[in-house]
């Protein structure tokens, strides 16, 4: 999980708000009215995205809109705190958490009943359980990663760097299922990849490893066409100290 940096309210929300007021009690109704607008569903998606830079907002997986990848879009809208239950509950996109069959590449992206994400959170509140990515630091980074095995774990220091309580990481990864195996081989495979550049960086390009990290870093760990690269919590954790001081300048 990674910090999102949500934009102002976008026109098209105040012009639905200005359409459909908000009678201050059936909220259900309200978010059905909204529902009923095809044209702000898809405006919401494209703005949700935007945001996030075309990540999951729970396990970093990329996400795909309507791109010719074929197969069922990996992609769904999910509420923090459950709508059913609270008017302004802030969206934002994720995977379909290893649920759908017929997404595209259902090698990586299918994993049921292993399920993860909101697919595994559901409708249970957690808003005092697990992190919250709107109010996540940018640094230093809370998650550590092993290349070997794509598992991610909590990384102390962080937490004490910045007093944020290590439970809130922990119960993140246990209460998203954010170590299935699905997603462990995933994260390793991306991992290996970053491996692979950096020897060939220092091998046949002659830099130096900590010159290397950094020209990754910058690659892997900034936009690129307002998308991140896949598991940025994971690249960010292999490529250290580095990876810090590019994203330090970057601010």
């Amino acid at each position: 999980m990674k910090n999102i940096d949500k934009q102002c309210e976008p026109e098209f929300v105040k012009k639905f708000n200005l359409d459909y007021p908000y009678d201050g009690h059936n909220h259900r109704a309200h978010w059905q009215s909204f529902k009923d607008q095809a044209e702000y569903q898809e405006q919401v998606v494209n703005r949700l995205l935007a945001d996030q830079g075309n990540l999951c907002a729970y396990c970093e997986i990329d996400i795909y809109r309507r791109d010719g990848v074929g197969g069922t879009q990996d992609i769904g809208v999910e509420h923090f705190h459950p709508k059913s239950s609270y008017k302004d509950s802030v969206p934002w996109v994720v995977c379909l958490g290893g649920s759908s069959i017929s997404v595209h590449d259902p090698d990586e992206r299918y994993g049921a009943p292993d399920l993860t994400c909101d697919k595994k959170k559901a409708d249970t509140i957690l808003d005092e359980v697990i992190l919250n990515p709107l109010f996540l630091p940018n640094l230093p980074a809370f998650f550590k990663a092993s290349r070997v095995s794509g598992e991610i774990s909590v990384n102390l220091n962080a937490c004490n760097v910045a007093n944020l309580d290590p439970e809130l990481v922990r119960n993140t990864i246990n209460e998203l299922n954010l170590n299935s195996g699905r997603l462990m081989k995933a994260r390793q495979t991306t991992l290996s990849q970053i491996t692979d550049k950096l020897l060939d960086l220092v091998n046949k390009e002659g830099k130096s490893l900590p010159e290397a990290r950094q020209i990754v870093a910058k690659a892997r760990l900034l936009r690129t066409d307002g998308k991140y690269f896949r598991f940025y919590s994971a690249c960010r954790s292999y490529l250290g100290k580095d990876a810090e001081i590019v994203l330090s300048e970057s601010i």
